[in-house]
């Protein structure tokens, strides 16, 4: 089987591993790339999927299984006076380079978890940002060496409770690693201190609040917005 060598392994090592399965099992002869699906219907004479694509192709097939998610497509979040935000606004979905981040204080809140873990290596080393602020709940309090010794940070700072102030205290630019639901909690008093934030959470990738309380009931119960 394919060596993997962490335990929570960096995008380079998961492209490798999809590259192995790719070439182990031969995947190239069974795929068409570049090709958007715009039509699947199910013809039920001939218990066949019909498929149409954006090129004017067309397949048949036994099977037809859609892994395109939710969020295939970026959306920009509806925030109340996002509009007058003097800032810069970014998308993760739909990055620029060349964007000025010189000197940038950042902070990851949900730090310990995957997603955080993974912002942590990304920037490890990077030379314009700085890890200045690290947020938890569960892990405030605690020493960074404590939580995960197989990632050192400089200095082995102490996970803090994410308060809005103190954030925007430390912190010119914010990464939310948090379950759905919790960061919209968070997003706006942020905004509203002049933080530059990327989510990584579902809570803003819906055009409709209702989408998104019907796909996350649990937590809109938990976490009521208008």
């Amino acid at each position: 089987g394919f060596a993997w060598t962490k335990a929570y392994p960096s995008h380079a090592e998961i492209l490798e591993y999809i590259r192995w399965v790719f070439a182990k099992y031969n995947l190239g002869r069974h795929l068409v790339l570049n090709a958007r699906v715009t039509e699947a219907a199910f013809d039920e004479a001939a218990a066949r999927w019909r498929l149409k694509t954006a090129e004017v192709r067309q397949f048949d097939s036994t099977f037809f299984v859609s892994a395109v998610g939710i969020f295939n497509e970026p959306i920009t979040p509806s925030i109340a006076g996002l509009e007058e935000f003097k800032g810069e606004v970014l998308h993760s979905a739909r990055w620029r380079d060349g964007v000025d981040l010189t000197a940038k204080r950042v902070a990851v809140i949900g730090a310990s978890g995957y997603g955080g873990l993974q912002t942590l290596r990304l920037l490890q080393g990077h030379p314009s940002l700085e890890v200045s602020f690290l947020g938890g709940e569960r892990s405030s309090g605690k020493r960074w060496s404590e939580l995960t010794p197989f990632l050192p940070l400089p200095g082995d700072p102490v996970v803090q409770s994410p308060d809005p102030e103190a954030i925007a205290a430390a912190a010119d630019l914010a990464v939310l690693s948090l379950p759905n639901g919790l960061a919209s909690t968070l997003v706006p008093p942020l905004l509203e201190r002049g933080v530059k934030v990327v989510d990584l959470s579902a809570d803003y990738r819906y055009s409709s609040l209702e989408h998104w309380k019907e796909v996350y009931a649990s937590e809109a119960r938990s976490f009521p917005r208008t």
